[in-house]
């Protein structure tokens, strides 16, 4: 259970991420890749929320269990470091299955794809080029949650990106 001077993730203000009051001294406030505390200094910041329309994935280095998450604008899920690799590795798998798939398949055909691990199930569902995504995260919690296909295009760039530095 996470405590109330941990961090959490907020996408209500574009290009800015507002967190919780930290030990009760002051507000962070991440925009890019700095943190400003409250006496104005600067420094790098060790977390990141991308998100867009219909999707959001973070990472939080400083976090001690749940240092990712994923999830929409109604939904999200805390990951361990290891889930977040794992979620990151078989949904670009998933994808390139699908895009691999697009020359077997006629146009108006439609397929669902899934592929599972000990940490998670993921389902696409729809065509090569436009397809929802499922999740189920396995073992002890037992969440699930789904994107629209609209959304999952910059969902799966932003996998790509979510940890270079």
């Amino acid at each position: 259970m996470r405590s109330a001077a941990m961090p959490r993730f907020s996408s209500k203000i574009p290009g800015f991420i507002s967190y919780v009051i930290l030990r009760g001294m002051c507000e962070i406030l991440k925009c890019g890749s700095n943190t400003q505390n409250c006496s104005g200094m600067t420094q790098p910041s060790k977390r990141q929320l991308k998100t867009g329309e219909g999707w959001r994935i973070g990472w939080d280095a400083s976090a001690p269990i749940y240092k990712g998450l994923i999830g929409t604008d109604d939904w999200a899920i805390e990951l361990t470091e290891a889930e977040l690799d794992d979620f990151c590795r078989l949904a670009l798998e998933l994808a390139g299955t699908m895009q691999q798939i697009v020359t077997e398949l006629m146009d108006e055909e439609q397929i669902s794809c899934e592929v599972e691990s000990d940490r998670f199930w993921l389902e696409a569902d729809g065509f090569p080029h436009a397809y929802e995504l499922r999740v189920m995260v396995l073992g002890d919690r037992r969440c699930e949650g789904a994107w629209v296909a609209s959304a999952v295009p910059s969902l799966l760039q932003a996998i790509q990106t979510l940890r270079v530095f």
